[in-house]
């Protein structure tokens, strides 16, 4: 394309990328550290290590101001303040009693979200009983594998192992809807305010977009990157892997495939 350009970034073993709220920098998360990076830059701007060097980050997120991130490995959870410090060790650090596959700020950083295929729990990094969590969250028999916060609403959004989503009121501590979203396992949730609709991506390869406060499906787009079966995964089967809310209602998703699509949805 012209006037475009291709930078490589070293970095090994991403597993997860999440984009400022507002500058036009990123976090990455991936083996042993987490990074953040500037667009169109060679050189992350920073590293931030765990206290476990050997810790595989499974998912990365900016805090609701952006001041903070916190990232998520099998055992532990991890925030940090947002600076040029490299090598900068975690504001906060809590071993979770099992693996979480995702998390989610409820505010600028000390309430957290997380899930995974045993336990879905908030947590309370300033209590002195943070270790015991604030609430256990209902979820599948085979657990979640992605949460989305929505703070007009002040509700988690859960995606399912089984295809399913679960939206968990926090003011009435239940879970208020639970809907067959997808044939296999729900990779990620996104959700545009503005625009009153959240997205979702499956191990299917479809994505799909619903009303955020009626549930009702809008639109959705079949096969967009199509499944694969990894054998070097232990026989894991991956399609849609990430996907983002834009700007003007575009629509982002990228899968196994190795592509990244934009879709702009129809005005209803």
């Amino acid at each position: 394309m012209q006037g475009s350009s291709l930078v490589h970034r070293n970095q090994s073993q991403v597993n997860s990328l999440h984009t400022h709220h507002q500058l036009p920098i990123y976090v990455a998360a991936g083996q042993g550290a987490c990074s953040v990076w500037k667009y169109g830059e060679e050189s992350p701007l920073a590293a931030y290590t765990a206290l476990d060097n050997d810790a595989k980050f499974a998912k990365a997120r900016w805090s609701t101001t952006g001041l903070r991130f916190g990232a998520v490995s099998e055992t532990s959870l991890h925030v940090w303040c947002a600076d040029t410090a490299s090598g900068q060790t975690p504001l906060h650090s809590l071993p979770l009693p099992h693996e979480a596959t995702d998390l989610a700020f409820l505010n600028a950083g000390s309430l957290v979200a997380t899930c995974g295929p045993r336990q879905a729990c908030l947590w309370d990094l300033l209590s002195p009983a943070r270790h015991e969590g604030v609430l256990n969250i209902p979820q599948g028999p085979d657990g979640s594998d992605c949460i989305a916060y929505d703070h007009s609403s002040q509700s988690l959004f859960l995606g399912g192992r089984e295809g399913e989503v679960s939206v968990f009121d926090l003011r009435r501590e239940g879970v208020v809807h639970t809907m067959s979203a997808h044939n296999l396992s729900v990779k990620m949730i996104s959700i545009d305010v503005e625009r009153q609709v959240f997205a979702t991506g499956s191990t299917d390869g479809d994505l799909k977009l619903w009303d955020l406060y009626g549930w009702d499906l809008k639109q959705e787009w079949a096969d967009v990157h199509h499944k694969t079966t990894f054998m070097s995964q232990g026989g894991k089967t991956f399609g849609i892997t990430q996907v983002a809310c834009g700007p003007s209602g575009t629509l982002y998703s990228c899968g196994s495939d190795g592509t990244i699509k934009a879709f702009w949805p129809q005005s209803q």
